[in-house]
This record gives structure tokens, sequence and C-alpha cells, in this order.
């Protein structure tokens, strides 16, 4: 084989049968690339039109390859498959496998370019190897390759729910610490502020040991009573926790008036229902607008919490994925789109549901509906 980069595509057993030559066996990083979009052209369209698609799509992958790769890298692909790769060689350096920066870079690059010249969609991962496979072994690398790249975003996936989930109290816990530091306040303001600050780290062990237990590990944990909490304290102290935000952003509050109750959910459940649902309204509402927190105790069976606001809303084409894990609606607003996925979670965990609509003050109104626990009503009307 020699040390020049191919300027055509080969085929799997072209690039076996070239390897099997080389003078000494070099680490090899394999990147590989699925379309998941040819199967369905075929189906749509016929099997004309897909290889036609194919024909271009290799076409692009030859260019991008060229523009991205270096001696001696080769570019792989077997005409009627799904396949697309790239052996990466790690004669660059020291010989040892391509380190992991030149493997992610190179991936991501290519993806992103075939992507967006395609307009089809990839699914992609790596493997590395050393001793030249046979063409059975190569096709395990393949679907190896494609399960590391699984797992890897997998993990990412959830270590960035983990981050974005932990950055609300995280504020909550600063903004009270860096008052306690600047102003000169009275021992029960102290006290207060303090123990705030000490219930949102407990909400953050919390918060950490359930993304444990319903994150991406075991999204599919069946339904079981999972404790009662009452909805008053709950609430006062979402309402505690979300004041910095609400502040900062200019948002006002105006809470109906309700009725004392327990709900079957647990407390740090629900407050983390709560704080994620009036920290979205605060973030994608108007500026300077207001979020109307209700809560409906008309079914003796259910409670229904629901949080209005009165900016620009959702359009209706948006709100079946919106609570995806990691979907996001058209906002400007930093976050990662994970909030409302992990809101839903929750919710249908305790045997409850959350649905989105049009809030009648002009905005967004998200509904959360729980179980209730029967108990002797009292007259309760939270204050901001």
């Amino acid at each position: 084989m020699g040390t020049s980069l191919p300027t055509d595509v080969v085929n799997g057993a072209q690039f076996l049968a070239a390897a099997r030559e080389r003078a000494h066996t070099d680490w090899a990083s394999l990147l590989v690339f699925r379309c998941n979009d040819f199967p369905q052209l075929s189906w749509q369209h016929g099997r004309d039109f897909a290889y036609t698609v194919e024909r271009a799509t290799t076409a692009h992958f030859a260019r991008i390859c060229t523009r991205v790769l270096r001696e001696p890298d080769w570019m792989i692909h077997d005409a009627g498959s799904q396949w697309y790769a790239i052996a990466l060689w790690g004669t660059r350096r020291s010989g040892d496998a391509a380190s992991l920066v030149d493997v992610r870079s190179t991936l991501t690059r290519v993806q992103l370019a075939l992507e967006n010249e395609t307009e089809l969609r990839f699914d992609t991962g790596w493997t590395s190897f050393r001793s030249v496979p046979s063409e059975t072994q190569f096709a395990v690398l393949l679907e190896d390759a494609l399960e590391k790249g699984r797992q890897e975003r997998e993990r990412y996936h959830f270590f960035s729910i983990l981050g974005h989930e932990l950055r609300t109290p995280l504020t909550s816990i600063r903004g009270y610490l860096e008052t306690l530091l600047e102003h000169d306040l009275d021992a029960t303001q102290s006290r207060h502020f303090l123990g705030v600050a000490y219930r949102e780290t407990l909400r953050i062990g919390r918060l950490v040991e359930n993304l444990f237990d319903i994150s991406l590990l075991d999204l599919h944990h069946e339904i079981r009573p999972i404790g009662e909490c009452c909805l008053q304290t709950v609430m006062d102290a979402a309402l505690l926790a979300t004041a910095p935000v609400r502040q900062a952003m200019g948002v006002a509050l105006q809470l109906i008036a309700m009725t004392e109750l327990r709900v079957q959910i647990r407390e740090d459940a629900l407050t983390h229902i709560l704080i994620n649902l009036i920290d979205n309204a605060a973030k994608h509402g108007a500026a300077q607008g207001t979020i109307t927190l209700t809560v409906d105790a008309s079914d003796e069976r259910t409670v229904r919490i629901i949080v209005d606001d009165d900016g620009p809303g959702i359009p209706p084409e948006l709100r079946s994925t919106l609570f995806n894990l990691g979907e996001r609606g058209p906002t400007t607003a930093r976050g990662s789109g994970l909030g409302l996925g992990l809101v839903r979670l929750f919710a249908e965990r305790a045997g409850g549901e959350i649905h989105l609509g049009d809030s009648p003050y002009g905005g967004a109104s998200f509904v959360c509906v729980l179980p209730r626990v029967p108990v002797e009503a009292v007259s309760w009307q939270a204050s901001d």
C-alpha cells in the first residue's frame, strides 16, 4: 500500500487486501458513518432512485475526505450498502492509534459536512484495531464502532442533563450567598437565606440520585407508588428557589388562591417540576412579563398545576416533541432542552402527565396533572 491518499473510495475487500500488504502492522482507527435514509428512499422512491442518491453521497464523501484526511488514510464504501468508513492509520505520530482528538475531530467534521451537503442522516462511531481483520471481522468492527459511538453519545447526553439540571439550584445558592456577603442582614433574614441555600444543596443531592435512576441508564422503569408530599410546602420552596432568576429577568409572578392538599409524588421530584416550569416561563416568556401560577383542585382524584406566561408561545407543530430530551423550542435563551424532558419523566413516574397548550395570556400554558392524596382541604394563599 502506498503512502499517498487514494483519490477514490475503495470497497471493504480492496481495503483489507491492501492493508495485508503493509510491511508492518500499525494501529488503525476505523471511523464509521451509516446512512439511515437509504432504505427509506428505496422503499418510497424505488431502488434505482436510492442507488442514484447513494452514488451522489459517495462522491460527496470522497470530496469531503480529501479535504480532511492526511496520508495514508483510506476511504471505504461498499456499493449498495449504508456504510461509509475511514481508516486513520497511526503512522502520523508514534505508530499508536490515532489520538482521540484526531478521531473525534475527523468524525465530527466529516459527519457535519456529509449531512450538510446531502441532507441525509448518519449514525457515527469509531473503534480501533491492529491486526488486519478478516471480512467477517471487518463487518463486526463496523457494528462495534456504531455501538461505541452510541454509548459515547449516551454518556455525553447524560452528563449534559446532569450539568443543565444542576445549574438552576447552584444559581439559586449563589444568589442567596452573594446577598448574605454583600448586605448587612439581620439574624432572621440571614438564617432564612441560609436555610434556602441549605435546602437547595439537599435538592442537588437528591437530583443527582434521581438522574442516575431515571436518566438514560433506565428510561423504562415501571410506575410505582413513590411517596407523597404537601403541595403548599413544595410551592413555597420552588418560589424561593426561582426568586433570583425571576428578579434577574424582571418577571412578576401572580398566584391564584388554592387549597392545601397532598399529592402522590416525592417532594424533591415535585420541587424539580415546579422549579423547571417556573424557570422555563421566566426565561422564555415575555421580557419583564408575568407568570401566572394556578392550582386547580376541582377534581377529587387529581390536581392540575398550571404555569402560564405572556410570551410568544410555542407553535403547535413543535409541541409534540418539546418534552423529548434534548429538544428546544424557538428561543434564543440559553439552555440544553433537557429540563422539560425530565419534568415529563418525573410526572409520568408518579402516575401523572404533562400537557402544553395556549395560555389565556397569549403565551404558553404548561399543565402538570398529578394524583392526589385525599385529605381535608384547608384554604391557602401562597406569597411571593
